[in-house]
């Protein structure tokens, strides 16, 4: 293994250990957040792609990345719950990931397609899809408290 595959299995534990012990000390909407900073790391560990080598399992690489997504994906919904997002703010961030995933394969594509060399260039072709992705989100968040604009600047605007 390369030091690039260790430096991806150093987040996941940073995450989820803390998060577990906070889980077991706090209550309330507190230890919901530290039960989802948990999940999220423990999902990010299992979706760390040589996680599954370092076990001796290298034929189930693609399930114990699937399971690792899930599980980030339910830590991700657990932190909205907690700090109470809406649902539908909740299914935009689910849905913001995979546009953001479609919008790197895109840029990808692009700078297949327009034959794209220099790495300043690569980087400028990739960032429009998925610049264009995060403002889409941003401004389909915007009416959700906790995630959009504070509503005391909201009424300071509107007052004014």
């Amino acid at each position: 293994m390369t030091t690039y595959d260790w430096l991806l299995l150093i987040p996941g534990p940073m995450l989820f250990v803390p998060g577990l012990r906070d889980w077991r000390r706090l209550s309330g909407a507190a230890a919901r957040l530290a039960l989802a900073r948990a999940l999220f790391g423990l999902g990010f560990l299992l979706t760390t792609t040589k996680l599954p080598m370092l076990l001796g399992a290298s034929g189930w690489r693609m399930e114990i990345s699937m399971i690792g997504l899930a599980v980030a994906v339910t830590g991700l919904v657990v932190q909205g719950r907690a700090m109470e997002s809406s649902y539908r703010s909740i299914a935009v961030m689910l849905g913001s990931i995979v546009a953001m995933a479609c919008a790197m394969a895109l840029g990808l594509f692009l700078v297949t397609s327009l034959e794209v060399t220099a790495t300043i260039g690569i980087v400028a072709v990739m960032a429009v899809p998925i610049a264009l992705v995060g403002v889409i989100t941003v401004w389909l968040l915007r009416d959700d408290p906790m995630l959009g604009m504070p509503l005391r600047f909201r009424r300071t605007i509107q007052e004014s």
